[in-house]
């Protein structure tokens, strides 16, 4: 089995993360780790679980408790990675449930094995966003649960897939994390073509049909450091006005060499790494190997953290806990000003009435934006004024145009942009 998780280790190197700057002196890691062992439950007990790894966790503010669900290998189910659950008091002391696994594909297909769920809840009760693995083929779906304990599949079809040899995520479209507002559900998502990987953005307003966006992807390996390997395995967490996206990252496509790090946004587009080092890396023993899949919870001023991690004692995945006080990584401290000129697709695309349209001003400039019809002629002009550098976001009501396709343009000192819109009553 060792020999086994060994290789799946490697084929799972897309999951894992690394960055950041205050690495070691921010983060406490805490004193009862791992919190959730490798095992629980009697050898002969179908409802057991060995390897805990990969948690997404949620605060129950009614319950007052935390809730986790995590990928687990359970005895009576076979080779195949399911989905457990656990509760604790105060995201230190966890137990296991009796009924465990809480979520398992028994046939055949995209899911064959389900693994690294992303858990949110919203009006319409508890989402979950999940890896389908079948051999080296990865893709997202998607499970809803009224409770959090029974969970019934969407569809036998994933929710986000590789559709295009031409794409930079040809080969892969995996380990999400997943942001709701009220009204707009965004995912990040590690994306792969075999040779490199990055992170992409999807945006959707019913959290089951998605659509990528034109910046894609959003976020890349470094040109050189720990991780200019590859970077995967998001989780974003918005505290303030910045979303904070913890990932992973090695310094060599392949390896097993994981640390976790972190970039921050203003817009979950643009990103900018927290420094030039990893934010947590291996220990000893339990931790010894490489660190895995993270997830965050920002409460009361505090990031608290479960990650994943190998152990060089016994090959076995674990879960950890490490907290940070949001003031040593800089709230409100983030450069928001782009490094050269941008014009996004705007969103939602199409759209009826209206829409937003972002840009980016590396510098002070003289800002012209216009809406054409298919004649060339100007049909709206949004911006005509000199603005500061950074990102800035537009609002366009289309309520007076009929439906069809539209074009806007950006002129900005001597940089200029065009892209289409679709107007769809």
């Amino acid at each position: 089995m060792n020999r086994m998780w060994n290789v799946l280790t490697v084929m799972c190197a897309i999951v894992l993360a690394s960055s950041g700057t205050q690495a070691q002196v921010v983060w406490q890691k805490s004193g009862a780790n791992p919190v959730l062992p490798e095992w629980s439950g009697l050898i002969d007990d179908p409802s057991s679980y060995k390897y805990a790894f990969e948690g997404s966790v949620l605060y129950d503010t009614t319950a007052q408790v935390y809730r986790m669900w995590f990928t687990s290998l359970a005895e009576g189910f076979g080779t195949s990675f399911v989905i457990s659950r656990a509760i604790s008091p105060d995201g230190q002391d966890w137990y296991a449930s009796m009924k465990n696994p809480a979520y398992r594909v028994a046939t055949n297909g995209f899911d064959n094995s389900v693994r690294a769920p992303r858990v949110i809840r919203d009006s319409q009760g508890y989402k979950m966003y999940y890896t389908g693995q079948n051999l080296n083929s990865y893709a997202i779906g998607l499970a809803t649960s009224s409770d959090g304990k029974s969970w019934q599949r969407y569809s036998n079809t994933p929710i986000l897939h590789p559709d295009s040899a031409a794409k930079w995520d040809s080969l892969s479209q995996a380990f999400c994390s997943v942001y709701y507002d009220d009204t707009t559900y965004s995912m990040w998502f590690a994306g792969g073509d075999g040779a490199h990987g990055g992170i992409g953005l999807a945006k959707s307003s019913d959290g089951i049909h998605w659509t990528e966006v034109s910046r894609n992807p959003v976020f890349a390996a470094s040109t050189t450091g720990w991780d200019s390997g590859y970077v995967s395995g998001p989780c974003v967490v918005k505290a303030g006005n910045t979303f904070y996206m913890f990932y992973g990252g090695a310094p060599v496509l392949g390896a097993v060499n994981f640390s976790i790090g972190l970039a921050t946004s203003q817009d979950g587009i643009h990103w900018l790494r927290y420094g030039a080092a990893p934010v947590l890396t291996t220990g000893t023993g339990w931790e010894g190997v490489t660190l895995g899949n993270v997830s965050v919870l920002y409460r009361n001023g505090t990031f608290h953290m479960w990650y994943s991690a190998l152990s060089s004692l016994t090959g076995h995945w674990q879960l950890g806990y490490a907290t940070s006080p949001i003031v040593t990584l800089g709230l409100g401290n983030v450069k928001t000003v782009p490094e050269s000129f941008a014009l996004d697709q705007n969103f939602p695309n199409p759209f009826n009435p209206s829409t937003t349209i972002r840009y980016g001003l590396p510098g002070r400039s003289l800002v012209t934006l216009s809406v054409f019809n298919t004649l060339g002629q100007k049909v709206a002009t949004l911006v005509n004024e000199s603005q500061e550098a950074g990102y800035h976001d537009k609002r366009f009501d289309a309520s007076g145009l009929a439906s069809g396709v539209y074009f806007y343009r950006i002129r900005a000192g001597e940089y200029v942009g065009t892209k289409k819109l679709v107007v769809l009553r």
